[in-house]
């Protein structure tokens, strides 16, 4: 748990901000040629909503069948970060939640999308993804004149 807490103390370090809140996630696309789906951590502050991709691992099977000259084992796999301020989003939309009964039988997954430089971009978390919904509809009624943040 020390570890956890010192990751996200150097992540405020490094960004030079305080960080709101934090979820795990997945991102399933539209960032540039970035189309597969790869898990994540979203995190956002007072000036701009992040997603960070986690570096993966392979398991047994892919070692498997993965040929040991390919991109993956060479180490080239492409992780990115995206920085999107709160007043270059031009959407944000949140999926509704599934009805109870999908709830529990299923995993309670939500789609968040933001619009950013012409580029929808799509992230699957829990239901505490809402926390960053009311986070920025809070953000944007202290801030009705600017058209956002």
């Amino acid at each position: 748990m020390e570890d956890v807490k010192k990751y996200w103390e150097n992540k405020e370090r490094e960004i030079n901000e305080k960080i709101k809140g934090k979820f795990l996630c997945r991102y399933v696309g539209g960032y540039k040629n970035f189309s597969t789906s790869i898990w994540g951590l979203i995190y956002y502050t007072d000036k701009a909503l992040y997603f960070e991709s986690v570096p993966r691992t392979r398991n047994w099977f892919e070692n498997m069948i993965t040929k040991s000259n390919s991109a993956y084992t060479k180490g080239e796999e492409k992780n990115f970060t995206i920085r999107a301020p709160w007043e270059k989003i031009e959407d944000l939309n949140l999926s509704p939640k599934e009805s109870w009964l999908k709830r529990t039988f299923l995993s309670s997954e939500r789609k968040l999308t933001f619009k950013i430089h012409s580029e929808s971009i799509t992230i699957i978390a829990n239901d505490e993804i809402e926390d960053l919904m009311i986070y920025y509809k809070d953000q944007k009624m202290k801030k009705p004149n600017r058209g956002g943040f």
